[in-house]
């Protein structure tokens, strides 16, 4: 065998037979960094991604914190007309621990007669009873809200024998309560008559239907937010 076969048959060799030099094993390497920077690679986007969710997290809880009411949000005055928006315990003295006298639905309307010590707890009379109510939680989460001037200027136009055309959808129940037994809904354009006005929601109203058929019912006159359901008409012929 000549030299120059020798040669060749080494090279073809070095071609077969694996080594860590050979080109089947740079192949492999080179594949396996592939796949390590491939890993690499999804491991940084997924802390990205964790670290993406974290800032959405903290922004939405500092967001949420900022827009929870303030104490001087819910504080009240002597003298302030409010409404319960939430269901509120009546009690004797201001402590928290002194007898219940009642509890007040949602939609009472009350006045403030004296601030208490803590500032979220004070004493105020409804048509009802008179007593001592908290009007935020612990949390500064409002109880009862004040009711606008322009409000009780709107409520002031309400009275027994008024006659009215509803200008929005809305319910009839059985009850002054909101959560008394419904009756029916009635459509914009529907004639009314005001009966009664609510005793502890001043905002609602006994009406019964001018025209059509005979039903008699309570429903809510304006929106908590001041905003009208019923519109007064001058006269209803018939």
């Amino acid at each position: 065998m000549t030299l120059q076969e020798e040669a060749i048959g080494a090279q073809n060799s070095m071609q077969t037979i694996p080594s860590d030099g050979s080109p089947g094993r740079r192949s492999s390497l080179i594949s396996n960094a592939s796949l390590m920077s491939t890993d690499s690679k999804r491991s940084n986007s997924s802390r990205r991604s964790l670290s993406s969710r974290a800032k959405n997290l903290l922004r939405l809880g500092r967001s949420s914190s900022r827009s929870r009411p303030s104490l001087s949000d819910v504080s009240v005055a002597v003298g302030d007309q409010c409404e319960t928006i939430s269901i509120v315990t009546v009690r004797h003295e201001e402590a928290l621990e002194s007898d219940v006298i009642t509890e007040l639905p949602i939609g009472t309307a009350l006045e403030i007669i004296e601030v208490g010590e803590l500032p979220r707890r004070a004493k105020m009379e409804t048509a009802c009873c008179t007593g001592w109510i908290s009007v935020k939680t612990r949390l500064n989460e409002p109880l009862v809200t004040k009711r606008a001037s322009e409000l009780q200027a709107v409520m002031a136009d309400f009275e027994v024998g008024g006659q009215h055309e509803v200008q929005s959808l809305v319910t009839l129940r059985c009850g002054e309560s909101l959560d008394s037994e419904y009756i029916t809904e009635l459509k914009p354009g529907t004639l009314v008559k005001i009966k009664e006005l609510g005793m502890i929601n001043k905002r609602r109203g006994k009406v019964e239907v001018v025209i059509g058929d005979c039903i008699e019912g309570w429903m809510s006159l304006l929106t908590r937010q001041g905003e009208l359901l019923i519109g007064k008409v001058q006269f209803i012929a018939g």
